[in-house]
């Protein structure tokens, strides 16, 4: 078989997520359709929380949203048969077994399944799903309880969040739609319904967030649809959108996840503050990094981890010197403290430790604010980013 011929074949072969991981044993319950969640293959975890899916170009991707872990079909079989993912020969006759792909027969001609679509949903149904859905501070949808195990007051949520407790569209369907009766965000946990907004501060989707039982990844956007470049944001933030590099100089707090967003939006004055939320991968982008007026003062409060640090440097390096930028300090402080070869310096937005070690900034905000640790000023223990 040509080579590059044999890949595509064997990503053909292994595009359905419920048998490619019945086939490496990693299916513990019946499932059909484009999504399954099992226990992540990279990692030893009690409750499966990695998603294994049909991505945009028809083709087998897996994503762990407990150990960040992704990959695409081949990745997978190397983790679930223990191989070295840097040996690919080796792995892809693993994944040719797998597949009955025999890589000495010519390669045969098969069309890929369809790509999902690339637009958000309706702009219709996403407005009419907002309005049939119930208040956060309402008993409907159970999402009160969830706010308030977080710290958050259901009230100040109430301009920011909805509660979902009835069917909704085509799009809330997980899987199988076929499927009787089918798994739905409602059936599933996906209760939090949280409007997300393109950079022009247009409504475009929503964000739905697992409030009620415990499997599947932490938040959702819609089935097969377009979810990259969209935000969280308060009317402060949607009102700076819509006004865009001409409007005034506003104060913006930048929070990655719908905690954290929860956290600072429903604190902060709307007329005050402008808080923007990163729901996911993909959420920030330098289209948005350009409506934000220069002469802004930008605070960035993403999770205290590599992920965070990554989309801090790219909000940093986007926003290209027009706003004054200030990232968390507490990294600064421990690694200071901790470190005691001295050669550990600042770098522009992140630390760098030519000794190797490795240095947490600790809880995230919505974790403060759960243990009364969460400064009333999202600028505190915050830092200035010299450019």
């Amino acid at each position: 078989m040509l080579a590059g011929a044999d890949v595509l074949a064997i990503k053909q072969a292994l595009a359905s997520p419920a048998d490619v991981c019945r086939r490496l044993g990693l299916l513990e319950r019946s499932a059909r359709g484009r999504y399954v969640v099992i226990r992540c293959p990279a990692h030893q975890e009690r409750s499966p929380s990695c998603s294994v899916f049909v991505g945009k170009a028809g083709t087998l991707g897996a994503r762990c949203w407990s150990c960040g872990w992704t990959g695409d079909v081949f990745a997978l079989v190397a983790a679930a048969r223990g191989l070295d993912a840097r040996d690919f020969p080796a792995v892809k006759r693993a994944a040719a077994e797998l597949a009955h792909v025999d890589l000495a027969a010519p390669p045969r001609a098969r069309e890929l399944p369809p790509a999902p679509p690339s637009q958000p949903p309706p702009l219709a149904e996403v407005a009419a799903l907002l309005r049939q859905s119930a208040r956060v501070d309402s008993i409907a949808g159970q999402v009160a309880p969830w706010l308030r195990s977080r710290g958050l007051d259901p009230a100040a949520c109430l301009p920011l969040a909805r509660a979902l407790h009835g069917p909704g569209p085509r799009w809330t369907i997980l899987g199988d739609p076929q499927r009787r009766p089918p798994r739905t965000w409602l059936s599933a946990g996906y209760r939090l319904v949280l409007p997300v907004y393109d950079a022009a501060g247009g409504l475009r989707s929503v964000r739905a967030r697992l409030v009620t039982g415990g499997e599947g990844p932490k938040s959702l956007p819609p089935t097969d649809h377009r979810s990259a470049g969209y935000v969280l944001a308060n009317r402060g933030a949607v009102e700076m959108l819509r006004a865009g590099p001409g409007g005034a100089p506003a104060r913006v707090v930048v929070a990655e996840g719908e905690p954290d967003y929860l956290t600072w939006a429903s604190r902060l004055a709307a007329g005050s503050w402008a808080v923007l939320g990163l729901p996911g991968s993909g959420a920030w982008t330098r289209e948005l990094a350009d409506r934000i007026p220069a002469g802004s003062e930008v605070v960035i409060r993403t999770d205290p981890d590599a992920a965070g640090d990554r989309y801090a440097q790219r909000i940093v390096e986007d926003l290209g010197g027009r706003c004054a930028v200030r990232v968390s300090a507490a990294e600064s402080r421990r690694a200071r403290a901790a470190c005691g070869c001295r050669g550990c310096v600042l770098h522009g937005w992140r630390w760098s430790t030519p000794c190797g070690r490795a240095f947490s900034r600790g809880e995230d905000d919505n974790a403060l604010l759960q243990r009364g640790a969460l400064p009333a000023d999202p600028r505190e223990g915050t830092e200035a980013i010299e450019r």
